[in-house]
């Protein structure tokens, strides 16, 4: 009774004007609760942090649940995607499909006269010759690319891809300046920037009025890509990341599940 007679007269000498010395009762009050309040507030803001990495970690673990989810149904079949890439010569087909399709997980599909040409041992002018005389060697080329396509998951890189390929679900056309392309095959192909430039021509205007007389189809109409990249402006990597990124969003919308 003593001790708490003391602090009592000590809680009424405060209340009537006297100083509150160290140790006191009122002193030692006020300070455990101090303590306490910033106990409470560092414990709050730990578990606030916490839940944010938590959370952090449950999303991070969702979206690599669901690519994997997704990689595995491309390999059942259960999901299919086609993306159909074509252009000029040397605007970059093959380079940017088959990053794409390596993105993506997706087979490459790329049959063409330079393969052509290369299995019988000819120039590829030779087959385009050839090509323009009978459409027989257009037809059964397109008629592979067709077959195969129809097995879903896959980047097809060809010039009358978009065209012949119906049910394509991304097509995208890669834009490269006449000098751009002509450039690039002259490192590929090992010939003067002048013998590439005259290359690049012919084999264009040849395309053209080849796919106009035969199938009726204008290379020069856009209008039914979902995507024009310029592949002057943006080197392959880019160029195959802004496909993916088109490729992603279109699963999105179309319900599909990809990481």
């Amino acid at each position: 009774m003593p001790a708490l007679q003391c602090d009592f007269g000590r809680r009424k000498g405060l209340a009537q004007g006297s100083e509150e010395r160290e140790g006191s009762f009122p002193h030692v009050c006020r300070a455990v609760m101090r303590k306490m309040r910033r106990r409470d507030c560092q414990s709050t803001h730990k578990n606030t942090r916490r839940g944010v990495k938590t959370r952090g970690l449950q999303l991070r673990s969702k979206r690599i649940h669901q690519k994997a989810m997704s990689k595995r149904r491309i390999a059942n079949g259960e999901q299919k995607m086609i993306i159909a890439i074509s252009g000029l010569s040397g605007c970059g087909k093959n380079t940017v499909g088959e990053k794409v399709a390596a993105k993506l997980g997706l087979r490459p599909i790329q049959f063409s006269f330079k393969d052509e040409a290369k299995r019988r041992g000819v120039s590829l002018m030779d087959i385009q010759a050839l090509a323009s005389r009978d459409s027989a060697l257009d037809k059964q080329l397109d008629d592979k690319i067709v077959a195969e396509a129809s097995k879903g998951n896959c980047v097809i890189m060809t010039w009358l891809g978009p065209w012949m390929v119906k049910d394509a679900d991304l097509r995208v056309w890669l834009d490269a300046s006449e000098e751009e392309r002509a450039r690039r095959v002259s490192g590929r192909d090992k010939m003067s920037l002048a013998e590439a430039l005259e290359h690049v021509r012919k084999r264009d205007a040849n395309n053209r009025e080849r796919y106009k007389r035969f199938y009726g189809i204008n290379i020069d109409d856009r209008s039914i890509f979902d995507l024009v990249v310029n592949t002057g402006r943006f080197n392959p990597e880019q160029s195959s990341e802004i496909i993916v990124a088109a490729a992603k969003q279109l699963r999105y919308v179309k319900k599909y599940e990809l990481g």
